[in-house]
């Protein structure tokens, strides 16, 4: 058997051109690699489970348009293609059968006709949550993303609002990645059919497919210096580091759980397949702090020497201390209760020097941990304390690659050093695949043997926190203006008489398919306001709960709040 790092800062994970050629037709080419460790532990989820851990991503545009509808339809449907082209991952399959080998599909689904009453912000989070609760919405070995384009909304000024509901599989994406691709598919929604059309075939070359494929991030990391021998005694020191390492506290149990099951909601039966569920069902939900509280949060933590994310951070944590002391019937003496525990993903990109957005590239934290503070303390005076603990934590995560820091890794006294981050990252993805699949298909690996390490913040978190910052970089309102006159559809640009879209951002919301009593909160802010959204177990946590807890969360900061002790 191949030793665990054989893996690790590998060519194995590098693209193959495969052509298929016959003096009858031109060259077709496939491109095909190896899954990397973190993309195989998602493939495992969606793949074995149903497609736990999938994205959905529900954006919300408002077009203005002279096209007729058919037009339209097929505009829409040529933006989503090229973005396909565009960014391959988009394109790909696991192991596809020969008869799909070759095939791309749409993967787009237009619910014009199906829905004549379909129109509201309602309805669009019902058929997300019901897109979240059936049978996998594809099937891995055909693709790996399907387009939902909702039904229209006619505004009174003649605009429309435009949603489109993706579902894509958490191997080939995350957070950032899918705010980089919403980004680009509105870019070319607003290109004139013309132009689309040009971007379109550009894309459809093999040559810029290649130059597009993103590769593992496996194949990116800080390689081990020196020769055999030395590599091996990097890993053995780094397991023992690993087994050595003071174990995580019992933290604070999350407030929300309860006994009762979900009811059954079978909706929309003619768009999803509900002959098969998946093993955990998934609740959402969203909010906003109001400009005031997001304010009041930024102003506080800057004075602290602290990040907006790590503002984040303690938001959530303050809002499930406040609902734990609420739980109990005696609390314990002060001291004596379990510290707040978020587990949380974050992006290495940094760590390997690659700014691209465009697959998946995650690490997974040893926990963000925040000790417990009554209610009792006027809420600035434990925000501020907080979030100067949140924020040096976090701030571990954030450090630059270099050539130095390469080097530094060696001495093991640095334990975020890139070439100790890479290791250790490779190390508990490969661990969280063997963890995740079922027993028939294990593959035996297990780097630690008997030294199991002290890691795993996700077997005892009182909730999964996922922050992907400011949003303004991709996405913004008002990037597009509005003003085609749709009285002689004409416009004072140079499209001439070509009928054209425009098209400009009002929202999106993001979330996965909850595994079993998982609670993770997706964080973000676009300048003027924070957003947070929850994916949770929908049989493990309560709804009336989770609203509470919504509404600690928007008033724990704003000002005159029932929970602004200031005094």
């Amino acid at each position: 058997m191949e030793h665990f790092s054989a893996g690790y800062a590998s060519r194995r994970y590098d693209w193959k051109d495969i052509v298929q050629q016959d003096e009858h037709n031109p060259p077709k080419h496939s491109f095909k690699r190896l899954c990397g460790v973190v993309e195989t532990s998602f493939y495992v989820d969606g793949d074995r489970f149903e497609g736990r851990a999938d994205l959905n991503s529900l954006l919300t545009l408002e077009i203005r348009t002279n096209m007729a509808e058919n037009d339209l339809r097929a505009h829409i449907q040529r933006a989503w293609m090229t973005l396909r082209c565009r960014h391959p991952l988009l394109l790909a399959k696991t192991n596809p059968i020969p008869e799909n080998d070759e095939k791309i599909d749409s993967n787009i689904t237009v619910l014009w006709d199906k829905f004549q009453k379909f129109s509201s912000a309602s309805d669009a989070d019902i058929l997300y949550f019901h897109s979240q609760n059936t049978a996998r919405v594809f099937q891995g070995d055909k693709t790996l993303t399907h387009l939902f384009v909702l039904p229209l909304e006619t505004l009174p000024n003649g605009n429309r609002i435009l949603r489109t509901l993706q579902v894509t599989g958490h191997m080939i994406t995350d957070g950032l990645t899918m705010f980089n691709w919403n980004s680009d598919f509105i870019r070319l929604l607003n290109l004139a059919p013309s132009k689309l059309k040009e971007t379109y075939q550009l894309a459809l070359e093999p040559s810029n497919i290649k130059k597009s494929l993103p590769p593992a991030q496996e194949s990116l990391y800080a390689p081990v210096p020196g020769n055999l021998a030395r590599q091996r005694l990097f890993w053995l020191l780094l397991r023992i580091l690993r087994y050595v390492r003071k174990p995580l506290p019992t933290p604070i149990t999350n407030p929300l759980l309860k006994d009762e099951p979900p009811k059954d909601l079978y909706l929309y039966s003619d768009v999803f397949d509900w002959s098969v569920t998946p093993p955990t069902t998934t609740g959402h939900t969203r909010l906003f702090l109001s400009p005031a509280a997001t304010k009041r949060v930024t102003q506080l933590s800057k004075a602290a020497g602290a990040t907006l994310g790590a503002g984040s951070f303690t938001v959530v944590g303050l809002a499930m201390m406040s609902l734990y002391a609420k739980s109990l019937s005696t609390p314990p003496p002060f001291g004596l209760h379990p510290p707040f525990i978020a587990s949380f993903p974050w992006s290495p990109r940094a760590f390997f020097n690659h700014k691209e957005c465009d697959s998946c590239m995650l690490a997974f934290s040893d926990g963000l941990i925040l000790p417990y503070l009554p209610p009792s303390i006027p809420i600035e005076k434990r925000f501020s304390f907080l979030v100067k603990i949140a924020n040096r934590q976090l701030a571990a995560y954030q450090r630059k690659s270099s050539e130095k820091g390469v080097q530094d890794g060696l001495s093991f006294l640095d334990s975020r050093a890139a070439l100790r981050t890479c290791a250790n990252t490779y190390l508990i993805g490969l661990e969280r695949v063997e963890a995740k699949t079922p027993e028939e298909f294990k593959g035996g690996v297990n780097p630690q043997g008997e030294y199991d390490a002290k890691w795993m913040a996700t077997m005892g978190a009182t909730c999964g926190i996922s922050s992907v910052g400011l949003t303004s970089g991709f996405v913004k309102a008002g990037t597009t203006k509005l003003d085609l006159d749709l009285s002689d559809g004409t416009k004072t640009r140079d499209e001439g008489d070509e009928k054209i879209l425009q098209a400009d951002f009002r929202s999106v919301d993001t979330g996965v398919r909850a595994r079993d009593k998982e609670f993770l909160v997706q964080c973000s802010g676009d300048g003027e306001r924070m957003r947070f959204g929850v994916s949770y177990d929908l049989a493990a946590y309560d709804e009336k709960k989770v609203e509470e807890w919504k509404r600690v969360m928007e008033g724990l900061l704003e000002p005159g709040s029932e929970w602004d002790t200031t005094s």
